[in-house]
């Protein structure tokens, strides 16, 4: 079979229907759970605005015979603006290979079927990344780097703390990522400014004090000026040329070039995390406005030294109470409880552990009750109103945290379902620069997540999982 673009297009409308979905969000995953609770908006044009206010003049007062009825005020208003951002993952198929398959019962569909499974994966964890970020792209911060022969091993030291994220919990084999120092110099891995991670080591803290992590790249000359307090970003991310500062800021010389996800909306109002004293994650500049203006736009965040009288960076002993009491200052500050809450496995696990009442079970043979032994997840919160906010487990929260989101505030919004972008009319398309060894078919779709105020919001720190 001679490979043409129309050859692939027909294998593809071919494909058994239903077998994939790559339209579809997938469940599971953060952006999936954030999606579907949240307000759903559309851009009207490249924005989506609000309007959020500053003050109240109140004019309730006593009032009786020959006093001068109370005169009203004007409350002042502020106009916030949030803008759209497009991501994108691409499909591929090299023709030599799918060549010499030719022939193979169902190797021309297999292929395309691996091309299209490669691109769901690729498009899951650019998501999870998004969801979980702060707009930067940023994903570890070197602490140090050991050349060795054509590999470099890059020791990574950044915690939820002061970064959002655990040493390189963020990053995985196959990764495309660049490096930037902190003045925002690239550094030229490789001689092309770009590297793939070929390996991951997670460094664990086991409920303890924080800990490092490395991750690997093959490195042909060994010579990349790769050094302590680089920043590691998704590939293009910091070097793509968009930086929607007019709508999110934040200092230094990141650029907000990706939708804001959970790192840069639940921020409080400090200036730092207090651990390095440097510049972190924090976003000045908020959907168009100067955040610190308006206090709506800040979530509670809390760290071991607020729980028992702790150490900040280290989890401690906690119960319950912490959850709730937070849950009591969000519905105090904007009037509605948090509804749904992200959380590890392990976190979830323990939440279940903490109930203080016993899981009975029944048998699925007999139908006896019995008492359950082992550990399962929690699912459920139970407010103090009496309702209930859902407990979503997501992989990208790190083990020692927990997300509080009062999802009536926040929206989804975009401009359309994400989809095959059919450069040339259909799916696949040949390879720019190319156009016959290779096809290509990218994916992609524009929006961002927004809010309206994030004041009932949470962010707990330093919870131990082991309890």
């Amino acid at each position: 079979m001679a490979w043409t673009v129309t050859a692939i297009n027909d294998a593809m409308r071919a494909l058994p229907s239903g077998k994939y979905t790559v339209k579809d969000w997938v469940d599971g995953t953060l952006q999936g759970a954030l999606r579907k609770r949240f307000n759903k908006h559309n851009f009207n044009g490249s924005e989506v605005t609000g309007l959020i206010q500053t003050n109240h003049p109140f004019t309730g007062r006593t009032f009786g015979a020959g006093i001068a009825l109370p005169q009203g005020g004007t409350p002042t208003l502020g106009k916030w603006r949030a803008c759209e951002f497009e991501t994108i993952a691409t499909a591929w198929i090299d023709k030599q290979t799918m060549d010499k398959a030719t022939g193979m019962p169902g190797s021309e569909i297999n292929g395309i079927q691996m091309a299209l499974r490669e691109l769901k994966t690729d498009w899951e964890y650019l998501c999870e990344m998004i969801s979980h970020g702060d707009g930067t792209g940023r994903l570890a911060r070197v602490a140090s780097v050991a050349n060795g022969t054509g590999v470099t091993t890059v020791t990574c030291d950044n915690t939820y703390i002061d970064f959002g994220i655990e040493n390189v919990q963020a990053l995985k084999a196959g990764s495309q990522i660049e490096i930037y120092a902190a003045d925002g110099t690239l550094r030229n891995l490789n001689g092309v400014g770009y590297a793939v991670v070929t390996g991951v080591t997670f460094g664990n803290r086991g409920n303890g004090a924080a800990t490092t992590g490395t991750f690997t790249y093959a490195d042909a000359d060994n010579n990349d000026g790769v050094a302590n307090g680089d920043v590691v970003y998704i590939r293009g991310s910091h070097s793509s040329g968009v930086n929607e500062s007019t709508y999110y800021a934040a200092a230094g010389t990141d650029n907000i070039c990706m939708p804001v996800g959970l790192l840069g909306l639940l921020q409080d109002a400090s200036a730092d995390h207090l651990i390095d004293g440097g510049i972190d994650y924090k976003l000045s500049t908020f959907q168009g406005l100067t955040r610190a203006d308006y206090p709506q736009f800040y979530a509670k965040v809390i760290n071991g030294s607020d729980i028992n009288s702790g150490t900040i960076n280290v989890p401690g002993e906690w119960d319950l109470s912490v959850i709730t009491d937070l849950m009591i200052d969000g519905y105090k500050a904007s009037g509605a409880y948090v509804d749904v809450i992200f959380a590890s496995s392990k976190m979830a696990a323990c939440m279940q552990r903490l109930q203080p009442y016993v899981i009975n079970a029944t048998d699925p043979v007999s139908g006896a009750k019995m008492t359950s032994t082992g550990g399962m997840y929690a699912s459920k919160f139970l407010r103090p109103d009496g309702g209930f906010a859902d407990i979503v487990i997501s992989q990208s929260v790190p083990d020692n945290v927990v997300y509080g989101i009062c999802s009536e505030h926040l929206s989804f919004s975009q401009r359309k379902e994400p989809d095959f972008l059919r450069l040339y009319g259909d799916v696949w398309g040949p390879t720019k620069g190319d156009s016959y060894a290779q096809f290509e078919a990218p994916y992609g779709g524009y929006y961002n997540f927004t809010a309206e105020r994030l004041d009932g919001c949470f962010v707990a720190c330093d919870l131990k999982t082991n309890l």
